[in-house]
């Protein structure tokens, strides 16, 4: 269709997913959890006349980087204050600090009365359930389908604490109390909406 009018060359196309679908992996369905098949969207970026210079990126990338993509790509400048990072510099290779993980959280009927959070880099992934404190630990590189849990190896002892304790920097002074002391706190009242959210809607 942009060939047809003569755009093709002239325009950025970005194909993105707000979320996958469990399809039975493993043994749920629909979305609403920090699995790989719920969580894990594609992002594919053609820009215009070839510019790219790295046709993948292995950064790990979100949803709220869209928008600053999408007006670095119109040259917009991106407002301060915006929480995602254009991945333009990204694609062509240039210099640029970028996250280190991201982290995502997500409260569902089907968790029961708790919340599920998880932080990842794409290459491994640390799993926390806010109500029974139950831990995971996925090494998605040799285990992209999340099937073996190593939270108990003891080799891998240090790495997971290295995980967890970036849980708990995103966590810390949450309203919730999710973190207490520098450590998870399980069975905390699960809140999906924070106090000034909840103040602003009256």
């Amino acid at each position: 269709m942009l060939s047809d009018f003569g755009l093709r060359e002239n325009t950025a196309v970005l194909f993105v997913s707000d979320h996958g679908d469990m399809m039975g992996d493993p043994y749920f369905y629909r979305k609403t959890v920090g699995y790989e098949g719920s969580a894990r969207v594609p992002f594919l970026v053609r820009l215009p006349g070839g510019r790219a210079v790295r046709p993948r990126v292995d950064e790990v990338v979100e949803l709220r980087d869209i928008m600053p993509t999408v007006l670095d790509f119109a040259g917009v400048p991106i407002p301060a204050g915006v929480d995602g990072v254009s991945v333009l510099p990204l694609m062509q290779d240039a210099e640029v600090t970028w996250r280190s993980e991201i982290h995502g959280e997500h409260v569902a009927e089907v968790l029961g009365n708790q919340s599920m959070h998880w932080v990842t880099d794409g290459r491994r992934k640390f799993i926390w359930f806010s109500g029974s404190g139950m831990e995971q630990f996925f090494d998605l590189d040799g285990d992209p389908t999340e099937s073996r849990n190593l939270i108990h190896q003891p080799d891998r002892a240090e790495e997971v604490a290295g995980w967890r304790n970036r849980l708990v920097a995103h966590l810390d002074g949450r309203e919730e109390g999710f973190v207490s002391d520098g450590r998870l706190v399980a069975d905390r009242p699960v809140q999906t909406e924070m106090s000034w959210v909840r103040a602003l809607l009256g």
